[in-house]
């Protein structure tokens, strides 16, 4: 099984390779990265002490907020950290965050030779998977070097366990060349015992995404100011929204504007290359709508914002009545649940939410989810609609939530030191 991965990776790799190096001199992108080549140095605050750095490993903008949460923490104790991510938005997140990691760059190929070249710029301490990030080769060659390799805050789906059993001597091996797992559920715990047959240490610790991170107060203020004309309205924002989705919303949207002529709806697709579809979609809605990056304030009578920028979701929540998490209503698994949850909105998602299980259960424990479906989507946002009222519960139920995920990151980074124990030094 090794072998056959090892061919696949090298069969993409080739031809890849070359279109990076013509994305590099053309166009001058940072792809090399991916090659394990123009890697950033570690930032000018980084002391000779804190030369060796956490590698947290991220994907695209979700586990990049998490890994931003960690690296807060790491700070605190002094201890730099580095993220590669493997999107541009992801990226975009990480560079622009109010806390920047020491480095960011693009995740290197899962080839031997792309992860050395890493591993001796880096020198890294350590290396965190967030959420289950499983790159066989990058494993296996920080076990070589003695990298210790930590999964954080990590998460097994059942549709994940069902694919991952059927090749246990491989995915298994993988797991167990593993320091620890940190998982977030006794179900994620359950399917990595049973993966790997208890050899790693593996621990329930929770979920990062269980922290409540306030938006910068920079830019909820600028969301205030933008959605000032809108005061007095309901705004049901749409948040990492996927294909087929935006199409139900708009839907939706168009039937209660009759029942609700006070609702107002933004809409944030999962991914910036959509946006000129996702604007076609309105424009055959024949739903007025603006871009958020066209104006300072949106205007009077303006029915939808379309944001099409990144870094703007969570404070777009924070000033919404409504919300809906993209990736459920379509067979993708779901996206962050608590996040609006947290702005103490009422969360409506579809049935897909398999990658979002925690999520899930602590949104019915906290009576902030309402799941649905494509055929009721219209019911459900109108029933809410019409339960909002001043003294509405969900904003006294998040503040539960919040309390409830306080001291989470404080745990993780404990348990993390603990596990790689003399590595720290």
């Amino acid at each position: 099984m090794k072998f056959l991965y090892c061919c696949f990776t090298f069969a993409y790799a080739v031809p890849l390779s070359v279109y990076l190096f013509w994305r590099r001199w053309v166009k001058g992108e940072p792809d090399l990265e991916r090659l394990g080549r123009s890697l950033p140095n570690l930032s000018n605050s980084t002391t000779e002490k804190q030369e060796k750095p956490f590698w947290l490993v991220a994907s695209s903008v979700g586990e990049v907020t998490v890994a931003l949460r960690l690296i807060a923490a790491l700070k605190e104790h002094d201890l730099p950290a580095i993220v590669s991510v493997t999107t541009p938005a992801g990226r975009a997140r990480a560079v622009n965050a109010a806390s920047p990691p020491a480095a960011v760059f693009y995740h290197p190929l899962d080839r031997s030779r792309y992860v050395r070249r890493v591993l001796a710029h880096f020198r890294p301490r350590a290396v965190l998977l967030i959420e289950t990030e499983l790159w066989p080769v990058l494993i296996e060659t920080c076990a070589e070097h003695q990298v210790p390799v930590l999964q954080v805050s990590g998460s097994i789906s059942p549709g994940s366990f069902r694919r991952y059993r059927a090749l246990k001597p491989f995915f298994g091996k993988v797991l167990s060349s593993c320091r620890a797992l940190l998982m977030q559920t006794r179900q994620d715990e359950e399917f990595a015992t049973i993966l790997t047959d208890g050899r790693p240490e593996i621990t329930v610790a929770g979920s990062l995404k269980e922290k409540y991170s306030p938006p910068p107060p920079e830019k909820l203020e600028k969301c205030r100011r933008f959605f000032a004309n809108w005061s007095g309205k309901r705004i049901w924002s749409c948040g990492s929204t996927r294909p087929g989705e935006e199409v139900m919303i708009l839907r939706t949207f168009r039937e209660l504007q009759h029942e609700h002529p006070e609702l107002r709806l933004v809409v944030a697709p999962r991914h910036l290359d959509r946006m000129k579809e996702v604007a076609q979609l309105l424009l055959q809605s024949e739903i007025e709508f603006e871009l958020w990056s066209e104006s300072e304030q949106v205007s009077e009578n303006t029915s939808a914002v379309l944001i099409d920028e990144i870094g703007w979701l969570n404070a777009t929540y924070h000033i919404s009545q409504l919300a809906f998490v993209g990736g459920t209503l379509v067979p993708i698994g779901g996206h962050n649940l608590l996040e609006p949850a947290f702005a103490g909105l009422p969360v409506i998602y579809g049935p897909f939410y398999d990658e979002q299980q925690l999520g899930h259960e602590l949104l019915a424990e906290y009576q902030l989810g309402h799941v649905t479906s494509e055929k009721n989507l219209t019911t459900t946002v109108s029933q809410i609609l019409s339960s909002l009222t001043q003294d509405s519960p969900y904003r006294e139920r998040a503040l539960r939530l919040r309390q409830r995920g306080s001291g989470m990151v404080a745990t993780y980074v404990d348990k993390i030191l603990s596990a790689i124990g003399g590595d720290a030094q």
